[in-house]
């Protein structure tokens, strides 16, 4: 057997959102209702906790991007939901693009302009931990960063408070291409709402939940 270092590593640069998305399509989740039906027994962290977090803090974790420059093909894992929150909001966001099959920082920059290397420390060195998760609904395991944030860690009594209230006093119903979604809070009969992909739920739930002003970029009052 010979052993191949390269097989063992990676090339990952940082690039803001912005231009990350001029050179890669921006990902769209327009499968709402899948969507959904997967968030039944984390709303509370998705439509609050999340949101209140990113609005207070920013978006502290980068998204991920894994890039193969053989086969020209890309895929985001973890980030797809921070990108539709960030639609709506706009804020600051980085993301990493990793790579298996760029061996030179040169080609990474010219696949992809404006990334940057990695800080190192004052020795040059570096840790990343990073962990294999596996799914319920994936025999593989995803590799993923280890100090990423993780959803149920903002599962608290202050925000399930806070969620409980918010709730009470508002909601909405979610249609998308003629079908009925989902109700989340306390909703009126005018509170009927399409919207156009997943970033449409994040846009409700910043308007009704937060008061946050929002510019209806994704959605559009039912009318029938």
């Amino acid at each position: 057997m010979i052993y191949n270092p390269l097989q063992q590593r990676i090339c990952i640069g940082e690039i803001s959102s912005t231009d990350l998305f001029r050179t890669i399509p921006s990902p769209k989740l327009n499968n709402v209702k899948g969507w959904w039906q997967r968030q039944q027994h984390r709303q509370d962290i998705r439509l609050y906790a999340f949101i209140k977090d990113v609005i207070d803090k920013g978006f502290i974790d980068p998204i991920i991007v894994w890039y193969s420059d053989d086969r020209k093909e890309f895929s985001l894992h973890p980030g797809m939901n921070r990108v539709m929150l960030n639609r709506v909001l706009g804020f600051p966001m980085k993301a990493w693009v990793i790579s298996y099959d760029i061996k030179t920082y040169r080609r990474l920059g010219k696949v992809f302009p404006g990334i940057t290397k990695l800080k190192l420390d004052p020795s040059g060195n570096r840790d990343i931990p990073m962990t294999a998760q596996h799914r319920t609904d994936n025999r593989l395991y995803e590799i993923v960063f280890g100090n990423d944030k993780i959803l149920p860690t903002m599962r608290n009594a202050e925000n399930d408070a806070e969620w409980h209230q918010a709730q009470q006093r508002a909601g909405f119903y979610v249609w998308c291409g003629g079908e009925f979604i989902g109700k989340i809070g306390s909703p009126t009969n005018l509170d009927h709402w399409d919207v156009r992909d997943v970033s449409g739920i994040y846009e409700l739930a910043l308007k009704y939940f937060f008061d946050y002003g929002v510019e209806n970029a994704f959605i559009h009052r039912r009318t029938t």
